[in-house]
């Protein structure tokens, strides 16, 4: 019992010091600590609720030069807030073309992609997410997944899924966009 109670008035005592820790450094204008010096998880939560979003991300940034998901996700997160959306594409994009990356995180990072004019990375994305989760791909993803093949002109590589999901799903929506890619991949050969 008195080692829980220790703990319980421990943990309050770490957090303050490091809020005083960040809050001289901040008044000093001494550098932020570096991941290699602070193994504090909330550290970066603790800079974005101070609103110091860029230094959020340079704290982020630090932990995801290793690839962790969890890590290069927060870095997204981040960025986001800061506003700097070329910085979250990175991460995302980061983050897909390694491994624990979501279905979600595929299609934001396609959608960051896309935006920025780079259509055929986020065509490339896309098709990486339909391969690593295939029953997670529905109308609304082969709207995108059509819209950006049919955009950067490669109708051939949203077909498959297409045809798919027009013999599965029988809906209107699936079989008009199949028929879109057909002609439209005809017309390329």
């Amino acid at each position: 019992m008195t080692t829980a109670l220790r703990l319980l008035t421990a943990v309050p005592l770490i957090i303050m010091a490091v809020v005083l820790l960040v809050l001289g450094l901040q008044r000093s204008g001494a550098p932020l600590p570096t991941p290699a010096h602070m193994h504090l998880p909330e550290f970066g939560p603790m800079l974005i609720d101070a609103e110091r979003y860029d230094d959020a991300v340079a704290w982020y940034r630090a932990l995801a030069q290793d690839g962790d998901p969890g890590a290069l996700r927060s870095l997204a997160e981040a960025a986001d807030l800061a506003e700097r959306p070329a910085d979250r594409s990175a991460a995302l994009v980061r983050l897909v073309m390694g491994r624990g990356a979501t279905f979600a995180d595929h299609l934001d990072a396609a959608a960051l992609l896309a935006a920025s004019g780079a259509t055929l990375d986020a065509l490339r994305i896309l098709y990486n997410a339909e391969r690593r989760f295939p029953f997670a791909a529905d109308e609304r993803f082969l709207s995108f997944f059509a819209a950006l093949a049919l955009d950067g002109g490669r109708p051939d590589v949203a077909l498959p899924l297409a045809r798919r999901l027009a013999q599965e799903a029988a809906s209107e929506s699936a079989s008009r966009l199949l028929r879109q890619l057909t002609q439209a991949a005809g017309n390329r050969s």
